[in-house]
């Protein structure tokens, strides 16, 4: 393990939480509906998240690390 390597695993863990920062804010921004909404709201929060870092992560590993081994 390089510095390349620790350099590149801090970008995407800080690019993660941005990420995952920035959809629930979005969705607890429009929650409506009282508790219950509030509710839905994060669970779409959860799934949202999982999906787009999975999606990401294939990317950026791809882009990041793609002639390290």
């Amino acid at each position: 393990i390089g510095t390349y390597d620790l350099g590149c695993s801090a970008f995407k863990g800080l690019f993660f939480g941005l990420l995952i920062g920035l959809i629930a804010t979005f969705k607890g921004y429009y929650a409506s509906g009282g508790a219950e909404g509030v509710g839905r709201a994060v669970n779409d929060t959860v799934v949202s998240s999982v999906m787009f870092i999975l999606m990401f992560n294939y990317l950026l590993s791809s882009l990041l690390f793609r002639g390290s081994w």
